[in-house]
Order: structure tokens, then C-alpha cells, then sequence
């Protein structure tokens, strides 16, 4: 009896020793834990420099989206002189190669949605393109067709800087389709940064891809002269470290967030977030809104820009907010 009574109060201490020591790693556990944490607000988050691009804009900037589509067919020399003559900050538009290493002005790969053409914008030429009305499919505000007809054509990167060397820009690169064996491939980014250069919009451009890629290779010619665009994948990263409060891990590569305001779970409507891109020296321009809601919550939380369809319907808006962005 008494060895075993020995034995029962022997066993005690040694199960109070195993919680002990278990609780004793826990909180070391969580020692680490804080420690990691606050020496996070130590790391040194690089800004991104100061772009002339934005010089003496104090306001959300009103940019067209495609020239504001709804207004006037997408991506045209029209669309783009209705949104200049609204007095926009910025037009958006967007960048294909043709055939023989044109830089046209299109959406779609192809040309079936907007023109009264079919096919693959990559497996014609500049001057099949051009034979396209790039008007056809526009019904216009009431309906009628206005601008079918007359001679509205597929623009070139080139023909825009001509006509509109004045205006800012927003260039999104797309990604070109694998070439087929033997095809001549011509670089995008490039000739991009040659049409850039050539006609001196270095500081009137901001440009993005599809891909990181794309805009690597971009910056490979532009050295840093041109403001970019961050890339999906990159917004994506500097969303998600954000909800997860690891913002300071985050590193820019770009100069612009161009987010979607429907992003699922990682919401960029956040002005948490919009503050975080202030932080790096960074804007922050939402695509595409149309509704005047939307618009109104945007501004409120402090967003640089939104791209539209209706630059007139997001003009009137910040009219009545009472930002006129016509006096900077």
C-alpha cells in the first residue's frame, strides 16, 4: 500500500512539469511572434521617385477609358477627340501588334467585335486592318448608327501621339500571341518605347502589361523614364500583404495601381489600402467605373483617378462634390 501511494504522488509533479514547459514554449512562441512583428515597422520601404507625369495634378485624375466607349467607338481617333474635348486628364487605351509589326490601337484580338471585320488583329496587316470601319458596331447614344460610315479606321500608336501629343495617356501593352514557326516576331515593348521616344511622350505616358514580363521588358528601354503600371500579379501581392498587415514586405516595382473595385475577398475599395500606396510615393486609379455611386465612394476615400466609360457622367460628379478638375 504505501508504494503505491508513493507511486501516485510521485507521478504528480512530473504532469504540473510537462504543462509548465508546454505553456513555457507558448509563450516564447508568441515572444517570437511580436518581436518578428515590430521589427517589420523597422524595415525600410523604398518610395517610388517623383514623375513629372503628375506635375501640378491635385485632383482625381478623369481618364477615358478607351476614349470613353460609351460616348464614341472605343480606341479611335473620334472617341479620343470627344474625350479631349471634355477636357480629360488622361485617355486609356490599348496596344496590339499586326502583322508586319504595326502598333495598332484595339482591345480584342480581334476585329470582329468593333468593326464590320472578322479575324485575328495578329494575322492581318496594318492595311487589311485599315480597311475595317472601326465604327460599324457602335450604335451610338440614340441609337443610330452616327458614325458608320465615315471612314473611322483603326488608329496607330504612332497616329495618335500625331494628332494628340498635347494629351496624357494610359497604354496598356497586350500580351502577343505565340508565333507560329517561321513567323518574323517583332518586339512590342520595343517599338512601344521607340513611338514613345520618337515623338517625345516620355513624360505624357504611363504604361502596363498583362504580364510582368511585358513591362520588365519595357523597362529594360525606358530605364525608369516612364511611369508604370503595376502588373496583376503585383497589385495582387501588394492587396493580399496589406489584409494580412505584412504591407512592409511589400516592394515596388511600378509607379501606378490600376485596381478593379470587384476583387472578391481582397477588396482594393479599402482606403487603408489607398493610404498604403500614398505611403510608397505610389497612385492609386480604379478601372472601369460607371455607376455614380461607385464614383462618389472612390473619391470619398481618396482614389488618384478612375477610369470610365463616361468621363462626362464622372466630370459632373466631382462638379457637384465640388472638385473641378479643370482648376489646377
Amino acid at each position: 500500500m504505501t508504494i503505491r501511494n508513493r507511486s501516485v504522488v510521485t507521478g504528480f509533479p512530473r504532469k504540473r512539469k510537462k504543462k509548465w514547459f508546454t505553456l513555457k514554449r507558448f509563450i516564447i512562441f508568441l515572444i517570437t511572434i511580436a518581436v518578428a512583428y515590430i521589427a517589420l515597422f523597422l524595415i525600410v520601404v523604398p518610395e517610388r521617385p517623383n514623375h513629372s507625369y503628375f506635375s501640378g495634378v491635385n485632383h482625381p485624375m478623369v481618364i477615358a477609358n478607351r476614349g470613353g466607349l460609351s460616348l464614341a467607338p472605343e480606341n479611335t481617333l473620334v472617341a479620343f477627340e470627344r474625350a479631349n474635348a471634355l477636357n480629360v486628364d488622361a485617355i486609356q487605351f490599348d496596344v496590339r501588334l499586326s502583322q508586319d509589326g504595326e502598333l495598332v490601337v484595339i482591345h480584342d484580338d480581334t476585329v470582329d467585335r468593333t468593326t464590320n471585320g472578322e479575324g485575328k488583329v495578329a494575322e492581318m496587316t496594318l492595311a487589311e486592318l485599315k480597311q475595317f470601319d472601326a465604327a460599324h458596331r457602335f450604335p451610338g447614344i440614340r441609337g443610330n448608327y452616327e458614325y458608320r460610315g465615315h471612314g473611322v479606321r483603326i488608329p496607330t500608336v504612332d497616329e495618335v501621339f500625331e494628332k494628340l501629343g498635347d494629351m496624357h495617356f494610359v497604354i496598356e501593352m497586350k500580351d502577343p500571341p505565340a508565333p507560329a514557326e517561321g513567323e518574323q516576331v517583332y518586339d512590342l515593348p520595343g517599338l512601344l518605347w521607340e513611338s514613345i521616344e520618337a515623338h517625345q511622350m516620355q513624360k505624357k505616358v504611363i504604361v502596363g502589361g498583362e504580364t510582368n514580363a511585358l513591362l520588365e521588358t519595357f523597362n529594360t528601354y525606358a530605364q525608369g523614364q516612364v511611369v508604370l503600371t503595376a502588373s496583376r500579379q503585383e497589385t495582387t501581392r501588394f492587396n493580399m500583404l496589406h489584409k494580412l498587415f505584412l504591407n512592409r514586405l511589400y516592394r515596388p516595382n511600378s509607379d501606378v495601381f490600376q485596381a478593379s473595385v470587384d476583387t472578391g475577398i481582397f477588396n482594393m475599395k479599402d482606403s487603408r489600402i489607398i493610404d498604403g500606396a500614398h505611403r510608397l510615393n505610389m497612385k492609386m486609379l480604379y478601372s472601369v467605373v460607371n455607376d455614380e455611386d461607385t464614383i462618389r465612394d472612390l473619391l470619398r476615400r481618396g482614389a488618384d483617378g478612375i477610369i470610365t466609360d463616361r468621363p462626362d457622367l464622372l466630370i459632373r460628379v466631382m462638379n457637384e462634390m465640388g472638385i473641378n478638375h479643370e482648376e489646377d
